[in-house]
């Protein structure tokens, strides 16, 4: 399965099937290739677990930026 049809399932399925990929970006003449090892699905605002529950607040209003969004995190780079 490609990643676009992963992406393309819901939440609860998408997030095991991305276990074990890789984003590869080229910039230039240098590859990075990161391996995702951890993966997080929410079934948006209603579910509870979520960040956003009780809808789009200043602290989680960057997940309303787009489809993707990336965080650095300690030595880790979270991508939502």
């Amino acid at each position: 399965m490609n990643i676009k049809q992963t992406l393309s399932q819901s939440a609860l399925k998408a997030g095991p099937d991305l276990l074990r990929m890789y984003i590869i970006r080229k910039i230039s003449k240098q590859t990075i290739k990161a391996k995702i090892i951890e993966t997080e699905s929410y079934c948006g605002e209603k579910d509870l677990a979520n960040h956003s529950s009780k809808g789009k607040t200043k602290r989680i209003g960057v997940e309303y930026a787009g489809p993707v969004w990336s965080n650095k995190l300690l030595r880790f780079v979270l991508v939502n």
